[in-house]
């Protein structure tokens, strides 16, 4: 309530509640019966704009109806419009805010129609932006401007900006209950609505009972701190909908989507069986009118779009079909800007060992335990030894272990090119619905049944921090190196560098491609996983990457724990004094029986 404590001098007109009449009806009474929306937005009277298109319309059509009396009991209350850039989502928004607004002010007492509120409660229409300059700046400008010019409104009441009256010609002389109030960020109307342009920064929205919100560009609402919360800005809004309106309320959620499966996407997947829910996906080109685009129109790698629109496309195509296609990458800011060279350097090889999920749960535990073991593996005769890399998680992150070797390959000129190869990836996936956690005691089991039953030389192994510590010990005393590593944003960036280079292979697993490719850029230059994201394998990839780095094996300090240097060249298995998994071959890269 704190945010609109400035606003309170403005609601002192109606702090008794809304003014008295000589009737007692309880009904709705109309004191003008209402137009069509499709009247509303050409009529001179009203918003005096060309008309919708027809995908446009029937947004309209779905969530207010062709009866406006009955607006309200349809039970329609959700419209999610993934739309492309520059197709009139904010002229749609402002359009239906300022509907629901004259429907209501159409009627004696609005009230009567919501259970939910008594008569001196307030019934607000929210319109919410991804910033501070786009809800005052872009979103309230546009706003405004259409209150200042609409000739109903203006016939009916005194318009009140910055404490002096306007419009002369108006013949309502009691400005008191009867003067549209217009602020900064709000505009009061008569008989207790509002209208407010906010942001997403803001967050809290108690104090408001909105029976109409619309979440403006939703896929980049962030808070003051940068972070997204799209999603918790959904849940306070429509919360506090919900709880005064029921399913009488409108709610509109209309963005370009940022990324696949952005909190737009997300929201479209969530409630697109929903009956009462509208979700749409379509382009700028195909959702605005086509007399607002040029008339030649050409194709596109099979897309049909507008002439003007073409340089566009050629010049930056991957964030103009995000833009203008709903086409969206796989990252908003995506720290493999050319998510090609994750593709070249996926190789088609078969994994050294196949393991099985196996559950179990303990007596006095309420948790069920995920275990692997290893089911078979084809693990050769080899003059390799091999480096695990793993990123420990229990119930919120998965619990991912690589295993990685090197090859030197010969070239012209004498110069040597060192190749890292990932041979297998194992990942325990907790589930919280299910109460399934990550069982620790099985990752250092499955390793140590590799080394000992398997006989796969293993020169070290390497975890995050993490809940680390019991794995580490329990592999130092099968004899195992294991330790600790520690990463940096410059680790992000050196990795990327090799992938980019085509010195590292990984394997053929879609799931680790895809997460790659959605890792967005820190402000510092690194890599991260979006909300709802995981970054476990990147996290073990740049593990390795790093040990076999040339700079930091050389310096004998890729790896360390709090101790000290853990595992460094020195620790290879070695023979006659040669480091194995880092042997020299002439004409390309050995292959052994398991390749």
């Amino acid at each position: 309530m704190a945010k609109f404590k400035k606003l309170d001098g403005v609601f002192d007109l109606y702090k008794n509640g809304l003014p008295k009449g000589n009737d007692e009806e309880t009904g709705p009474i109309w004191v003008e019966d209402p137009v069509s929306f499709s009247e509303f937005i050409t009529s001179k009277e009203h918003m005096d704009f060309p008309q919708y298109s027809d995908r446009q319309m029937s947004v309209a059509d779905f969530m207010i109806g062709d009866e406006p009396k009955k607006m309200f009991d349809n039970k329609n209350w959700l419209a999610v419009l993934c739309y492309g850039k520059g197709s009139g989502k904010d002229t749609i928004s402002c359009h239906i805010d300022l509907y629901i607004i004259y429907v209501l002010l159409c009627l004696k007492r609005p009230h009567v129609l919501f259970r939910g509120i008594d008569d001196k409660a307030t019934i607000d229409v929210v319109n919410i932006a991804y910033n501070a300059r786009q809800a005052n700046i872009v979103f309230f400008e546009r706003f405004k401007t259409q209150v200042k010019h609409w000739k109903w409104l203006k016939s009916k009441y005194k318009l009140i900006i910055s404490g002096k009256t306007y419009n002369p010609d108006s013949k309502v002389k009691d400005v008191e209950n009867n003067g549209v109030v217009i602020n900064s960020n709000s505009i009061i109307f008569p008989n207790l609505i509002r209208a407010f342009s906010l942001h997403s920064e803001q967050e809290g929205f108690e104090g408001l009972n909105p029976l109409c919100w619309i979440l403006d560009e939703f896929s980049a609402f962030k808070d003051k701190t940068k972070a997204a919360n799209a999603g918790k800005v959904l849940d306070s809004i429509s919360t506090s909908c919900d709880t005064r309106f029921g399913k009488q309320g409108k709610g509109f959620v209309i963005s370009y989507p940022r990324y696949k499966n952005d909190p737009t996407l997300q929201l479209i997947d969530k409630y697109k069986d929903d009956i009462h829910a509208l979700t749409d996906i379509a382009s700028t080109f195909e959702v605005k009118p086509k007399k607002c685009f040029c008339d030649k129109w050409v194709d596109y790698n099979g897309i049909s779009i507008p002439e003007d629109y073409l340089e566009k496309f050629q010049k930056d195509p991957e964030n103009s079909k995000c833009k203008y296609l709903c086409q969206p990458p796989e990252a908003s800011d995506p720290f493999f800007t050319m998510p090609e060279k994750l593709d070249e350097c996926v190789s088609n090889r078969i994994q050294l060992f196949e393991v099985e999920e196996t559950t179990n749960k303990p007596p006095s535990g309420t948790k069920i335990l995920i275990s692997k073991k290893i089911k078979s593996s084809s693990v050769g005769i080899t003059n390799f030894s091999f480096l695990i890399t793993g990123d420990l998680g229990l119930s919120n992150d998965r619990t991912i272990i690589s295993g990685w070797h090197e090859e030197r390959l010969k070239i012209a000129g004498g110069l040597v090119e060192k190749h890292i190869w990932q041979d297998f990836q194992i990942s325990w996936i907790p589930d919280k619905e299910k109460q399934k956690v990550v069982d620790v005691d099985s990752v250092p089991n499955i390793i140590i049944d590799m080394f000992r039953n398997h006989r796969f030389p293993i020169m070290g192994v390497t975890f995050d921090h993490w809940n680390s510590v019991s794995c580490i010990q329990k592999l130092n005393s099968a004899g195992i190196n294991a330790s600790v590593h520690k990463l940096s944003v410059q680790d992000d960036m050196n990795a990327r560098a090799k992938i980019y280079s085509g010195y590292v292979h990984l394997l053929d697993i879609p799931e680790q491609t895809l997460e790659l490719k959605r890792l967005i850029t820190t402000s510092n230059g690194g890599a991260d996983h979006q909300r709802l994201e995981h970054d476990d394998r990147w996290t073990t990839i740049k593990a390795a990457i790093k040990y076999y780095s040339e700079p930091n094996r050389a310096n004998n300090n890729a790896l360390l724990s709090d101790g000290g240097e853990i595992i460094g060249e020195n620790m290879a298995m070695e023979d006659d004094g040669e480091i194995i998994g880092g042997q020299d071959f002439e004409g390309g890269c050995l292959r052994t029986s398991f390749f």
